[in-house]
């Protein structure tokens, strides 16, 4: 009776592993777990200390009643613009720049918003929280793509919503999160398309350059997706008309950006470059190496790519390293290839969020890591210790894999607290994350 009465509670713990491994398979619940996680995540910050007051404390602003940063005046003046009927007074001086074209979407959602609820504040703030919610679950969706398990789905996602890529922007009140987040959905939907072997080739070439405009709008994406597209056709054996198809929608997008920039223009509101225009950046950097910066060249890469490791922290990116292992070819070509973008972006603009232009393919591999890493070490000791006590294999196996499962959610935590120590009091990542900002000079 005794020996039956300790081994009562080993089914209830099967049972709610079942139950939660059910709702990790239902997409519904997904994605109603990750907008609560995200409530929790953004609540402390935005009813107390953000990133950004950390950073700079004396930019702070007040907009109705609310904290902001001093650079919110830049899209709110945008977001005015798009309630009213006469933009001239934006345009005036060639105020309407590119910063703000880029936005163009997520600001015009957010003057949506501003309108219903009667404030900019809340407008801003839920649009940057609509779009923090989509890429996250956009995220688990990708994986999924990407012939990653579930559970490695979810833990990706969830490292995605706690990263500094997300957090680090709130809140400034301007929609440098939706921007952030963008690179996921729309990637998301390029590698739709891409792997439907159904589409007629022209349909493949409208909907890539679609979802290049569409990036275009949001904020600079498009030159990430197209060579992380380009990189992974190739172990297509439909590769030469793959990439044709990526090529003549990189062409087509160019064009259909020109005639909104005309069709712009002729309704009075001219489109001026910005300093921070990856064009105007990239051009001002290639100046000072053809002025004979050639020195400075070599020392940057390797600022670069201590840039990059604490971009991520070096917890995440360790993790996602020993994530390759686990990880099939597509994978590891987009976590090379977004590695190295994040590292040539950052060069010409050198800020922690671009150094992170991989980040969803770092965050799946993670996500792999965490869960199939402990299980592959239970495997291991539970085949030796069968091997040394063949009459305890099964209670062997099953101990291995209980520790295998604790160790994941011990990890899991572990990679969340790395980069959200301000919840409790530790703002040592947060100040280092924002102390990587240089100017290009």
């Amino acid at each position: 009776m005794k020996g039956r009465s300790t081994q009562q509670p080993a089914p209830s713990f099967w049972v709610a592993v079942k139950t939660w491994l059910h709702v990790v398979r239902s997409p519904a619940f997904v994605g109603l777990f990750l907008a609560a996680l995200i409530v929790l995540l953004a609540w402390p910050r935005l009813t107390g200390p953000s990133w950004t007051a950390l950073k700079s404390p004396f930019d702070l602003r007040e907009s109705e009643g609310n904290t902001v940063q001093w650079e919110q005046i830049h899209q709110f003046n945008a977001l005015r613009a798009t309630l009213q009927s006469d933009a001239g007074w934006l345009i005036e001086g060639g105020r309407y720049s590119t910063d703000h074209y880029r936005g163009l979407l997520p600001i015009y959602a957010a003057a949506i918003f501003a309108y219903w609820l009667d404030s900019s504040y809340k407008g801003l703030v839920l649009i940057n929280l609509l779009g923090w919610w989509v890429a996250i679950w956009a995220l688990y969706y990708l994986a999924r793509l990407l012939d990653t398990d579930n559970i490695p789905a979810l833990l990706a996602a969830i490292l995605l919503a706690v990263s500094p890529l997300m957090i680090g922007h709130m809140w400034r009140n301007e929609v440098h999160v939706a921007h952030s987040a963008s690179l996921v959905p729309c990637f998301l939907a390029a590698l739709l398309l891409l792997t439907d072997k159904r589409l007629v080739h022209a349909w493949r070439v409208v909907g890539f350059a679609s979802v290049l405009y569409v990036a275009s709008l949001t904020y600079q994406y498009q030159w990430i997706i197209v060579p992380c597209l380009l990189a992974i056709v190739v172990v297509d054996q439909r590769r030469w008309i793959l990439s044709l198809s990526i090529l003549i929608a990189a062409i087509m997008f160019i064009g259909m950006t020109i005639m909104t920039y005309q069709t712009m223009g002729l309704a009075g509101l001219s489109v001026s470059a910005h300093l921070n225009d990856p064009l105007t950046v990239v051009n001002s950097r290639l100046a000072r190496i053809m002025a004979g910066d050639a020195i400075g060249l070599g020392k940057s890469f390797l600022e670069l790519a201590t840039l990059l490791l604490k971009a991520y922290h070096p917890f995440i990116v360790l993790i996602s390293m020993i994530g390759l292992i686990f990880a099939n070819t597509r994978l590891r070509i987009l976590v090379f290839t977004g590695t190295v973008l994040g590292l040539a972006t950052s060069y010409f603009h050198p800020y922690s969020w671009i150094a992170m232009n991989g980040y969803p393919f770092l965050y799946i591999s993670a996500g792999l890591a965490l869960v199939r890493g402990p299980r592959w070490l239970a495997d291991v000791v539970a085949g030796i210790g069968s091997r040394r006590w063949p009459q305890s294999a099964a209670r062997i196996a099953s101990g291995s894999r209980v520790l295998a499962r604790l160790s994941t959610v011990m990890l899991l935590l572990l990679a969340m607290w790395s980069t959200n120590g301000d919840l409790f009091g530790d703002y040592g990542f947060a100040q280092e994350w924002w102390g990587y900002t240089h100017f290009v000079s």
